[in-house]
């Protein structure tokens, strides 16, 4: 049953129509209840609610539209389901990260994440039911630019502490290649070396780069996955309009969630859009950076829009072997059924503490793997797990792939 289920996940419309598609039904009625997905699921591991995995949410979902939309369910349930029932419903749904391993386990194939999110379209559209914190994030998105409700003039400021940096840089009006930062590289101060260290690592291979800087604003990420699809327009039409103004043909992301959206929502046919790992590998197979040999035992973590959503598994591990060698380390488990951080689906606006619970898992494995150098390809994925390995005390270092790419290449230019 292995061929049902597709490479990607497919998620292209931004209107918030629904609820749910024909196909959707039809998954509906497919889920056997084998449970095959609760083995996947960290929120189901860290709560033992099976409410808050596909099957339950499912089982739910069956529930309410019998007692709403059925003939018989009519006559018993003459007033529909109760609040307290669609409540419990919310609960669950909004408890899922949205990382899809579940799909890599469903005998049937059901499409989980789409299915997840169609679920929340309907819960924060047709029924305005969703956690508060998600009501002032949309808030911030639509009022600010930004997640965090920031001034989003200050969105480039992490790139003011940074050395040798090339005058005009903030306010380029073109470029070949403009780099979009993400609302979590921008403004969390756990995080801001990554997106120093990816400018860091394109100025050094002499890129014609270019920021937005104030005028970037959020991708929309936040706002789809909580279901409120229809009010990433705004930013969506934004960002397309100052990206044809710079005339830049490559757009450039370290943020996997930046760059999933892009490629799945945004209109463009004639750019490139490229993760850090992907534009890091080209910089390598170019020779422009270069590793020397190292005996340091390295793996890496599959951020699950990179890896389950866009399907890039082989260009960060292309640029880590080509540093370590044999000394790379495969996380176990790893690839379309890696572990998620537990940072995904917005959770953490309203439920950190699920979110530490489910890191803990990815910590545990990075710790039996033995290596000492941990590599991930997303500023959340990165923000998450070092605080985990922090508090424990672990001398295993975490580093995001342009960080690595930095630290440990040589630049062609530097030494020409």
């Amino acid at each position: 049953m292995a061929g049902l289920i597709p490479e990607r996940w497919t998620e292209r419309d931004v209107t918030g129509r629904g609820p749910f598609s024909p196909r959707q039904m039809l998954e509906l009625d497919a889920c056997t209840r084998c449970g095959e997905c609760l083995r996947a699921c960290d929120s189901f591991r860290v709560k033992g609610d099976e409410s808050v995995a596909l099957m339950g949410m499912i089982h739910r979902r069956r529930r309410l539209h019998n007692q709403e939309e059925s003939f018989v369910g009519r006559l018993l349930h003459p007033n529909g389901a109760s609040e307290r029932d669609w409540d419990e419903f919310e609960a669950g749904v909004f408890s899922c990260t949205l990382c899809g391993r579940c799909e890599q386990f469903c005998p049937v194939g059901i499409k989980t994440r789409t299915l997840a999110l169609t679920m929340r379209q309907e819960l924060a559209g047709a029924r305005c039911k969703m956690p508060k914190n998600l009501g002032i994030a949309r808030e911030a998105v639509l009022e600010e630019g930004n997640v965090f409700q920031f001034p989003n003039e200050d969105r480039a400021m992490w790139a003011e502490f940074m050395d040798e940096l090339p005058d005009g840089l903030l306010g380029k009006e073109k470029a070949e290649v403009l780099y979009f930062v993400g609302c979590v590289s921008s403004f969390s101060p756990a995080v801001q070396e990554v997106p120093q260290a990816f400018l860091s690592v394109l100025l050094k291979a002499n890129v014609d780069v270019a920021l937005l800087a104030g005028e970037e604003w959020c991708c929309g990420f936040p706002l789809i996955v909580g279901g409120l699809a229809a009010d990433a327009q705004k930013m969506i039409d934004h960002n397309t309009e100052r990206l044809r103004s710079l005339g830049a043909k490559t757009v450039v992301f370290n943020c996997p969630s930046c760059y999933y959206t892009w490629s799945n929502y945004y209109p463009l046919e004639d750019v490139r859009l490229l993760h850090s790992s992907q534009f890091i590998r080209e910089l390598v197979e170019a020779g422009r950076i270069t590793f020397d040999d190292c005996d340091l035992p390295v793996t890496y973590h599959d951020p699950c829009d990179l890896g389950r959503g866009m399907g890039e598994y082989a260009a960060p591990r292309d640029v880590l072997k080509s540093f370590a060698g044999d000394n790379y380390v495969e996380l176990s488990p790893s690839g379309s059924r890696a572990l998620c951080c537990g940072g995904g689906g917005d959770v953490e606006m309203w439920d950190p503490d699920l979110v530490g619970a489910i890191n803990g898992e990815l910590t545990d494995a990075v710790e039996r793997s033995g290596a000492k150098l941990v590599v991930q390809a997303c500023p959340q994925c990165k923000r998450v797990t070092q605080r985990s390995l922090e508090e424990r005390k672990s001398e295993i270092r975490t580093l995001d792939i342009t960080e690595f790419a930095l630290e440990f290449g040589k630049f062609r230019d530097e030494s020409s």
